[in-house]
């Protein structure tokens, strides 16, 4: 089972942060989108808007790549909106 240790859930987010900024740079955009949205789970359940707001423009990046661009545009509008609040 995973730790609940708040430590390791915030490391965990960031490994998921880290390998899908890897994938993105090596084009595997499933795998990218795969891992951005684990850390975007964890950084929602902690309440994190900063790591959210981040996450949700790298998941948007994501969709621009694969050309939806709806979602896309969708996904940075929240990330704005969160950056404003």
């Amino acid at each position: 089972e995973e730790s609940k240790n708040p430590n390791h859930v915030a490391l965990y987010s960031t490994i998921n942060t880290n390998l899908g900024t890897s994938y993105l740079a090596l084009k595997e955009y499933h795998q990218a989108d795969f891992h951005f949205k684990e850390a975007l789970k964890i950084a929602q359940n902690n309440k994190d808007s900063f790591s959210v707001g981040v996450i949700l423009t790298k998941i948007g990046l994501v969709q621009q790549k694969l050309g939806n661009l709806g979602m896309a545009f969708s996904l940075y509008r929240q990330a704005a909106d969160l950056s404003n609040n």
